[in-house]
């Protein structure tokens, strides 16, 4: 939704709207960033996760959806938010050998339920929108090696 409203005011502007359309587009577009940022991220794991509309509760898992705040740019591009980057390439997390994992392999190794032999952790769709993460998070966000030495992008 964040990227159509963005999308929006874009198409408005390139044909000339620079009125109503436009900066309602980009009204809705900053209304539903303040709604990601203050529902979906947590501060304490550096992460987006998914959240139930009906009463809010957040899944304690990390997914790759976890990273398509930076997919459409709505993540800001400061450190508080760009340490979640880290994590794409951690082998601990989601950085494997192909096909791509699409949940945490930290969180996935804790599972318990029955699995009859397949790993269940890959879809190409998620996988697809990875890898497009992963070169908008290149072009668009900086990041810089912290004190724990994670992954510097820029």
């Amino acid at each position: 939704m964040f990227a159509n409203a963005v999308g929006v005011a874009e198409l408005a502007s390139a044909a000339g709207d620079h009125g109503a359309r436009r900066t309602s587009s980009r009204r809705i577009a900053e209304r539903i960033r303040a709604a990601a940022l203050a529902h979906l991220w947590d501060d304490d794991t550096h992460f987006f996760y998914p959240q139930r509309a009906g009463d809010d509760v957040r899944a304690p898992i990390r997914e790759l959806h976890g990273f398509f705040p930076f997919t459409t740019r709505l993540a800001p591009d400061e450190p508080r938010y760009t340490a979640a980057l880290a994590a794409l390439v951690d082998p601990d997390e989601f950085w494997a050998r192909y096909p791509p994992v699409i949940t945490s392999q930290k969180h996935y190794r804790t599972w318990t339920w029955e699995m009859d032999g397949l790993t269940r952790n890959i879809a190409p769709h998620p996988i697809s929108m990875g890898a497009r993460t992963l070169l908008q998070a290149i072009k668009h966000y900086h990041t810089s090696r912290d004190h724990a030495g994670s992954t510097s992008w820029s």
